[in-house]
Protein backbone atom coordinates (compact mmCIF):
# COMPACT_ATOMS: atom_id res chain seq x y z
CA UNK A 1 0.00 0.00 0.00
CA UNK A 2 1.80 3.26 -0.83
CA UNK A 3 1.27 6.84 1.02
CA UNK A 4 -1.63 8.05 -1.10
CA UNK A 5 -3.62 4.88 -0.65
CA UNK A 6 -2.60 5.02 3.05
CA UNK A 7 -3.77 8.31 3.54
CA UNK A 8 -7.03 7.30 1.60
CA UNK A 9 -7.55 4.60 4.26
CA UNK A 10 -6.98 6.53 7.36
CA UNK A 11 -9.35 9.66 5.99
CA UNK A 12 -12.26 6.67 5.31
CA UNK A 13 -11.86 5.10 8.84
CA UNK A 14 -12.08 8.58 10.42
CA UNK A 15 -15.74 9.05 8.18
CA UNK A 16 -16.26 5.45 9.52
CA UNK A 17 -15.35 6.30 13.01
CA UNK A 18 -17.15 9.29 12.87
CA UNK A 19 -21.42 7.37 11.75
CA UNK A 20 -20.16 4.72 14.38
CA UNK A 21 -20.15 7.34 16.89
CA UNK A 22 -23.15 9.17 15.95
CA UNK A 23 -24.93 5.66 15.73
CA UNK A 24 -23.57 4.82 19.62
CA UNK A 25 -24.48 8.22 20.62
CA UNK A 26 -27.42 8.02 24.05
CA UNK A 27 -30.48 9.46 23.26
CA UNK A 28 -34.20 8.48 23.68
CA UNK A 29 -34.29 4.41 24.14
CA UNK A 30 -36.75 3.51 21.61
CA UNK A 31 -38.35 -0.21 20.83
CA UNK A 32 -37.08 0.78 17.10
CA UNK A 33 -34.16 2.69 16.59
CA UNK A 34 -33.45 4.71 13.72
CA UNK A 35 -31.28 3.09 11.08
CA UNK A 36 -27.75 3.98 11.33
CA UNK A 37 -26.25 6.52 8.97
CA UNK A 38 -23.43 5.46 6.80
CA UNK A 39 -21.12 6.38 3.50
CA UNK A 40 -22.01 5.48 0.09
CA UNK A 41 -18.41 5.12 -1.46
CA UNK A 42 -17.79 4.40 -5.29
CA UNK A 43 -15.87 0.89 -5.75
CA UNK A 44 -14.97 1.96 -9.18
CA UNK A 45 -13.85 5.93 -8.50
CA UNK A 46 -13.39 5.44 -4.59
CA UNK A 47 -15.16 8.82 -3.57
CA UNK A 48 -18.92 9.58 -1.83
CA UNK A 49 -21.13 12.04 -2.98
CA UNK A 50 -21.22 15.51 -1.24
CA UNK A 51 -22.58 15.94 1.89
CA UNK A 52 -24.11 19.01 1.12
CA UNK A 53 -27.79 19.62 -0.11
CA UNK A 54 -28.52 19.78 -3.38
CA UNK A 55 -25.12 19.20 -4.47
CA UNK A 56 -25.42 15.56 -4.94
CA UNK A 57 -23.71 15.16 -7.98
CA UNK A 58 -20.54 16.32 -7.45
CA UNK A 59 -18.75 12.98 -6.00
CA UNK A 60 -15.72 14.30 -3.23
CA UNK A 61 -13.05 12.51 -1.39
CA UNK A 62 -13.92 10.62 1.27
CA UNK A 63 -12.48 12.58 4.25
CA UNK A 64 -14.26 14.67 6.86
CA UNK A 65 -12.44 17.72 5.92
CA UNK A 66 -14.21 17.26 2.38
CA UNK A 67 -17.17 16.55 4.26
CA UNK A 68 -19.00 13.93 2.64
CA UNK A 69 -22.66 12.81 2.66
CA UNK A 70 -23.65 9.86 5.50
CA UNK A 71 -26.93 9.03 4.46
CA UNK A 72 -29.54 6.78 6.00
CA UNK A 73 -31.91 4.11 4.47
CA UNK A 74 -35.82 4.41 5.61
CA UNK A 75 -38.45 1.83 4.85
CA UNK A 76 -41.61 3.34 1.85
CA UNK A 77 -44.59 2.54 3.77
CA UNK A 78 -46.69 0.23 2.21
CA UNK A 79 -43.46 -1.01 -0.69
CA UNK A 80 -41.90 -4.01 -0.42
CA UNK A 81 -38.91 -4.38 1.85
CA UNK A 82 -36.55 -3.36 -0.83
CA UNK A 83 -37.63 0.00 -1.47
CA UNK A 84 -36.15 2.94 0.50
CA UNK A 85 -35.23 6.25 0.70
CA UNK A 86 -32.13 7.97 1.58
CA UNK A 87 -31.94 10.63 3.87
CA UNK A 88 -28.87 12.91 3.78
CA UNK A 89 -27.36 13.35 7.71
CA UNK A 90 -27.75 17.13 7.94
CA UNK A 91 -29.40 18.80 11.17
CA UNK A 92 -30.51 22.16 9.31
CA UNK A 93 -32.36 20.61 6.49
CA UNK A 94 -34.43 16.69 5.95
CA UNK A 95 -33.46 16.09 2.48
CA UNK A 96 -33.51 13.18 0.67
CA UNK A 97 -31.78 11.57 -2.84
CA UNK A 98 -34.29 12.35 -5.62
CA UNK A 99 -34.62 11.86 -8.84
CA UNK A 100 -34.88 14.39 -11.79
CA UNK A 101 -34.49 13.17 -15.49
CA UNK A 102 -31.56 11.39 -15.49
CA UNK A 103 -29.95 13.43 -12.54
CA UNK A 104 -29.88 13.19 -8.95
CA UNK A 105 -30.32 15.65 -6.46
CA UNK A 106 -31.55 15.87 -2.62
CA UNK A 107 -34.91 17.80 -1.92
CA UNK A 108 -37.06 18.08 0.92
CA UNK A 109 -38.01 14.44 2.07
CA UNK A 110 -42.31 13.44 0.71
CA UNK A 111 -41.65 10.31 0.01
CA UNK A 112 -42.93 10.66 -3.42
CA UNK A 113 -41.90 8.36 -6.39
CA UNK A 114 -38.83 9.95 -7.44
CA UNK A 115 -37.11 9.55 -3.98
CA UNK A 116 -37.74 6.03 -3.79
CA UNK A 117 -35.00 3.28 -4.42
CA UNK A 118 -35.03 -0.35 -4.86
CA UNK A 119 -31.24 -1.54 -2.71
CA UNK A 120 -30.00 -4.72 -3.12
CA UNK A 121 -27.27 -6.42 -2.46
CA UNK A 122 -24.30 -5.86 -5.14
CA UNK A 123 -20.75 -6.45 -4.84
CA UNK A 124 -18.72 -7.48 -8.11
CA UNK A 125 -15.57 -6.52 -6.74
CA UNK A 126 -14.52 -6.71 -2.99
CA UNK A 127 -15.33 -3.95 -0.63
CA UNK A 128 -12.60 -2.09 1.18
CA UNK A 129 -12.19 -0.87 4.65
CA UNK A 130 -14.99 -3.55 5.82
CA UNK A 131 -17.33 -2.14 3.64
CA UNK A 132 -20.53 -4.13 1.47
CA UNK A 133 -21.94 -3.35 -1.40
CA UNK A 134 -25.06 -2.61 -2.81
CA UNK A 135 -27.27 -1.25 -5.91
CA UNK A 136 -29.17 1.98 -5.77
CA UNK A 137 -32.18 1.51 -8.75
CA UNK A 138 -34.53 4.10 -8.97
CA UNK A 139 -38.21 3.50 -8.85
CA UNK A 140 -39.19 6.67 -10.97
CA UNK A 141 -37.36 5.53 -14.24
CA UNK A 142 -35.39 2.06 -13.65
CA UNK A 143 -31.82 3.65 -13.96
CA UNK A 144 -29.26 2.92 -11.53
CA UNK A 145 -26.90 5.46 -9.61
CA UNK A 146 -23.72 5.40 -11.60
CA UNK A 147 -20.62 7.86 -11.93
CA UNK A 148 -18.41 8.49 -14.63
CA UNK A 149 -15.35 10.71 -15.35
CA UNK A 150 -15.89 14.42 -16.21
CA UNK A 151 -13.97 15.17 -20.09
CA UNK A 152 -11.99 17.97 -18.69
CA UNK A 153 -11.09 15.98 -15.12
CA UNK A 154 -13.19 14.65 -12.08
CA UNK A 155 -16.30 12.78 -11.58
CA UNK A 156 -19.76 13.26 -11.69
CA UNK A 157 -22.75 11.18 -10.14
CA UNK A 158 -26.03 10.35 -12.82
CA UNK A 159 -28.38 7.59 -13.46
CA UNK A 160 -27.43 4.89 -16.06
CA UNK A 161 -28.91 1.74 -17.30
CA UNK A 162 -28.27 -0.78 -14.58
CA UNK A 163 -25.23 -3.27 -15.52
CA UNK A 164 -22.66 -5.06 -13.73
CA UNK A 165 -20.06 -2.55 -13.47
CA UNK A 166 -18.17 -1.58 -10.37
CA UNK A 167 -19.32 2.20 -11.16
CA UNK A 168 -22.31 1.02 -9.88
CA UNK A 169 -21.33 -0.44 -6.77
CA UNK A 170 -21.89 1.64 -3.22
CA UNK A 171 -20.23 0.43 -0.26
CA UNK A 172 -22.05 1.00 2.55
CA UNK A 173 -20.80 0.14 6.18
CA UNK A 174 -22.18 -3.27 7.71
CA UNK A 175 -24.18 -1.62 9.79
CA UNK A 176 -26.51 -0.10 7.56
CA UNK A 177 -26.85 -3.41 5.15
CA UNK A 178 -27.94 -5.33 8.44
CA UNK A 179 -30.53 -2.47 8.94
CA UNK A 180 -31.45 -2.97 5.25
CA UNK A 181 -32.87 -6.95 6.49
CA UNK A 182 -29.83 -8.56 4.47
CA UNK A 183 -26.92 -10.73 5.57
CA UNK A 184 -23.78 -9.51 4.01
CA UNK A 185 -21.84 -11.85 1.64
CA UNK A 186 -19.31 -14.11 3.08
CA UNK A 187 -15.79 -14.05 1.67
CA UNK A 188 -15.29 -15.93 -1.37
CA UNK A 189 -12.36 -16.32 -3.85
CA UNK A 190 -13.09 -14.09 -6.92
CA UNK A 191 -13.67 -15.43 -10.47
CA UNK A 192 -12.19 -14.21 -13.89
CA UNK A 193 -14.88 -13.00 -16.35
CA UNK A 194 -14.76 -11.98 -20.16
CA UNK A 195 -16.94 -10.39 -22.72
CA UNK A 196 -17.64 -10.14 -26.50
CA UNK A 197 -15.54 -8.26 -28.10
CA UNK A 198 -16.78 -8.61 -31.45
CA UNK A 199 -19.79 -9.77 -32.62
CA UNK A 200 -20.17 -10.48 -36.05
CA UNK A 201 -24.19 -10.98 -38.17
CA UNK A 202 -22.39 -14.29 -39.40
CA UNK A 203 -22.65 -15.99 -36.56
CA UNK A 204 -19.04 -15.67 -35.47
CA UNK A 205 -18.11 -13.55 -32.00
CA UNK A 206 -14.89 -13.11 -31.07
CA UNK A 207 -14.86 -13.05 -26.49
CA UNK A 208 -12.32 -12.30 -24.57
CA UNK A 209 -10.57 -10.45 -22.05
CA UNK A 210 -10.76 -6.51 -21.58
CA UNK A 211 -9.33 -3.90 -18.97
CA UNK A 212 -11.42 -5.37 -15.99
CA UNK A 213 -10.09 -9.07 -16.45
CA UNK A 214 -7.63 -10.23 -14.09
CA UNK A 215 -6.85 -13.62 -15.46
CA UNK A 216 -4.40 -13.87 -12.56
CA UNK A 217 -6.69 -13.66 -8.96
CA UNK A 218 -10.25 -12.96 -10.57
CA UNK A 219 -12.20 -10.07 -10.83
CA UNK A 220 -15.75 -10.08 -10.01
CA UNK A 221 -16.76 -11.07 -6.86
CA UNK A 222 -18.48 -14.62 -5.91
CA UNK A 223 -22.03 -13.63 -5.46
CA UNK A 224 -22.29 -11.74 -8.65
CA UNK A 225 -24.76 -13.80 -10.87
CA UNK A 226 -23.47 -13.61 -14.48
CA UNK A 227 -23.70 -16.23 -17.32
CA UNK A 228 -21.32 -19.30 -17.94
CA UNK A 229 -19.62 -19.27 -21.38
CA UNK A 230 -19.18 -22.92 -22.35
CA UNK A 231 -17.91 -24.31 -25.85
CA UNK A 232 -18.67 -27.35 -27.90
CA UNK A 233 -15.59 -28.55 -30.03
CA UNK A 234 -16.59 -30.42 -32.94
CA UNK A 235 -13.92 -29.26 -34.73
CA UNK A 236 -15.55 -27.13 -37.30
CA UNK A 237 -12.86 -25.54 -39.50
CA UNK A 238 -11.98 -21.42 -39.30
CA UNK A 239 -13.11 -19.38 -41.51
CA UNK A 240 -10.66 -18.31 -44.41
CA UNK A 241 -10.84 -15.00 -43.75
CA UNK A 242 -9.98 -14.61 -40.30
CA UNK A 243 -6.85 -13.34 -39.14
CA UNK A 244 -5.55 -15.64 -36.43
CA UNK A 245 -2.59 -15.23 -33.76
CA UNK A 246 -1.14 -17.13 -30.89
CA UNK A 247 -3.24 -15.66 -29.05
CA UNK A 248 -6.53 -14.75 -30.88
CA UNK A 249 -7.37 -18.16 -32.54
CA UNK A 250 -10.39 -20.19 -33.63
CA UNK A 251 -11.91 -22.68 -31.18
CA UNK A 252 -12.73 -25.21 -33.14
CA UNK A 253 -16.63 -25.03 -32.47
CA UNK A 254 -19.54 -23.41 -31.22
CA UNK A 255 -20.00 -20.93 -27.75
CA UNK A 256 -23.50 -20.40 -26.03
CA UNK A 257 -24.39 -18.60 -22.54
CA UNK A 258 -25.67 -20.42 -19.69
CA UNK A 259 -28.60 -18.44 -17.41
CA UNK A 260 -26.61 -16.38 -14.98
CA UNK A 261 -25.55 -18.39 -11.50
CA UNK A 262 -23.58 -17.24 -8.95
CA UNK A 263 -20.42 -17.55 -8.77
CA UNK A 264 -19.82 -19.27 -5.78
CA UNK A 265 -21.71 -21.90 -7.48
CA UNK A 266 -18.90 -22.96 -9.57
CA UNK A 267 -17.06 -25.15 -7.04
CA UNK A 268 -14.79 -26.85 -9.56
CA UNK A 269 -14.03 -27.14 -13.00
CA UNK A 270 -15.61 -30.59 -13.06
CA UNK A 271 -19.07 -28.27 -11.82
CA UNK A 272 -18.84 -25.86 -14.68
CA UNK A 273 -18.79 -28.57 -17.21
CA UNK A 274 -21.98 -30.62 -15.76
CA UNK A 275 -23.60 -26.67 -15.28
CA UNK A 276 -22.86 -26.23 -19.44
CA UNK A 277 -24.12 -29.89 -20.10
CA UNK A 278 -27.42 -29.75 -17.98
CA UNK A 279 -28.17 -25.73 -19.25
CA UNK A 280 -27.34 -26.76 -22.93
CA UNK A 281 -28.08 -30.37 -23.74
CA UNK A 282 -25.41 -32.42 -23.72
CA UNK A 283 -21.60 -33.50 -22.48
CA UNK A 284 -19.87 -32.33 -25.06
CA UNK A 285 -20.97 -29.06 -23.71
CA UNK A 286 -17.84 -27.52 -21.12
CA UNK A 287 -16.75 -24.50 -19.62
CA UNK A 288 -14.97 -21.91 -22.00
CA UNK A 289 -11.37 -22.28 -20.57
CA UNK A 290 -8.87 -18.90 -20.93
CA UNK A 291 -6.65 -20.88 -23.61
CA UNK A 292 -9.45 -22.53 -25.68
CA UNK A 293 -8.20 -20.20 -28.52
CA UNK A 294 -4.25 -20.00 -27.15
CA UNK A 295 -4.92 -17.19 -24.56
CA UNK A 296 -6.66 -14.05 -23.39
CA UNK A 297 -9.40 -14.74 -26.26
CA UNK A 298 -10.95 -16.25 -28.76
CA UNK A 299 -12.95 -16.93 -31.97
CA UNK A 300 -15.88 -19.10 -32.64
CA UNK A 301 -19.59 -20.12 -34.05
CA UNK A 302 -22.92 -18.42 -31.72
CA UNK A 303 -24.22 -14.98 -31.21
CA UNK A 304 -24.13 -13.73 -27.59
CA UNK A 305 -25.72 -10.56 -26.03
CA UNK A 306 -23.50 -7.87 -24.53
CA UNK A 307 -22.48 -8.72 -20.89
CA UNK A 308 -20.08 -10.49 -18.70
CA UNK A 309 -19.64 -14.20 -18.11
CA UNK A 310 -17.64 -16.44 -16.31
CA UNK A 311 -14.60 -17.58 -17.95
CA UNK A 312 -12.23 -20.44 -16.34
CA UNK A 313 -8.24 -20.42 -16.27
CA UNK A 314 -6.61 -23.95 -15.53
CA UNK A 315 -3.32 -22.57 -15.15
CA UNK A 316 -3.89 -19.27 -12.28
CA UNK A 317 -5.79 -18.81 -9.39
CA UNK A 318 -8.23 -16.66 -10.37
CA UNK A 319 -11.74 -18.96 -10.52
CA UNK A 320 -14.10 -19.02 -7.76
CA UNK A 321 -12.97 -22.41 -6.62
CA UNK A 322 -9.58 -21.25 -5.80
Amino acid sequence: MNRIERRARVMLLAVLAAVAALIAAPGTASADPAPPYTVLFNQASARCPDGTAGNTQNPIVCDPGHRPGTWQFNAVPGAPADHKTLKLDDRIVNYCLEVVASRVTTNSCDRSPVQEWIVTPFQVADAPYDLVGVRLKSVANGLCLDNTTRNFGGWRIYLFTCNDGPYQQWDITREAFAGLGQTAPTEGHSGMTWRVLEQRSDNIVHVGSDSRTNPYKGDTYPSTELPVLCRYRDGRAAPSWLPLSSTDAWAWGEVKLTPPIAGSELTSRARGDEICASSLGGANWRMAEFHNGGGWSFWANGTLPNVRFWTAIDDQPANPWD
